[in-house]
């Protein structure tokens, strides 16, 4: 029976992910192609790869942004889905992928799917993190890459469409590992600002933390998440707080 879908090239980047990628690319192996851009691993994610039979190649780490260009260049198709390593797709998505119609593939230039994190192996529905829309499946010929080096993301120049089955997200974060990536995503954040010219004010290291907790505790009820949420929001929120006073700091040095 002829494939009622085009080719789809997925793409990963990678560095030692040996603990987690295998449940990403059990995830993609229905699709025509996959392209691993990896930067640099010690472990064997690279042998995994090979295993799984993605076209694995070698670039020094530039920023997510600029790796996940390279990826995508590399494809041999033009419809493409982007996955994280510590990502996964679910059954339900992989069935309603598959299911989208000839003419949906036509009318639509990107499908944006909804991403649930999980924090200490539970979701997290509530803090701003469900649903959280994601342009993963697109094609490459209908847009560009957008963003600085955390935010960046394909901005399609066509019609959208949101998928309804989740793309999971297990990164394999404690506390430890949790707090020490958002105080890296708040630095990178901040040098980011500073290349764009945007300054840091006092009420940005004052208002700003307090309005992150109080919105992402309360309007959108980190609460119901219970210390879970509580321990997000309040990373969060020191996170903005970290963010502006390295700004602050490249400023002044200046």
């Amino acid at each position: 029976m002829e494939s009622k879908r085009p080719p789809i090239t997925t793409i990963i980047i990678c560095q030692d992910n040996e603990s987690y990628i295998r449940n990403c690319l059990d995830s993609v192996t229905w699709t025509d192609e996959i392209i691993a851009v990896d930067s640099g691993s010690s472990d064997k994610t690279v042998e995994i790869l090979t295993e799984a039979g993605a076209k694995t190649y070698h670039k020094e780490w530039e920023g997510f942004r600029k790796q996940k260009e390279h990826a995508m260049n590399l494809a041999t198709n033009d419809w493409i889905l982007e996955v994280d390593t510590d990502e996964f797709l679910s059954a339900e998505l992989i069935d309603e992928i598959s299911n989208i119609t000839p003419e949906q593939w036509s009318a639509y230039t990107c499908f944006e799917v909804p991403r649930l994190t999980y924090f200490q192996d539970k979701p997290i529905y509530h803090c701003g993190w469900f649903p959280d829309h994601k342009p993963r499946l697109y094609n490459r010929k209908n847009g560009t890459w957008v963003g600085l080096n955390i935010h960046e993301h394909f901005s399609s120049f066509g019609a959208k469409k949101k998928l309804e089955s989740i793309l999971v997200h297990k990164p394999p974060w404690d506390i430890s590992s949790f707090m020490k990536r958002t105080l890296n995503y708040a630095i990178m954040n901040a040098k980011d600002y500073a290349d764009t010219g945007r300054k840091a004010r006092f009420i940005d290291l004052t208002l700003r933390p307090l309005y992150t907790f109080f919105y992402k505790f309360f309007v959108r009820r980190g609460f119901l998440d219970g210390m879970r949420g509580f321990i997000i929001c309040c990373a969060e929120s020191f996170g903005v707080f970290v963010k502006y006073a390295v700004l602050m700091d490249i400023q002044r040095k200046k």
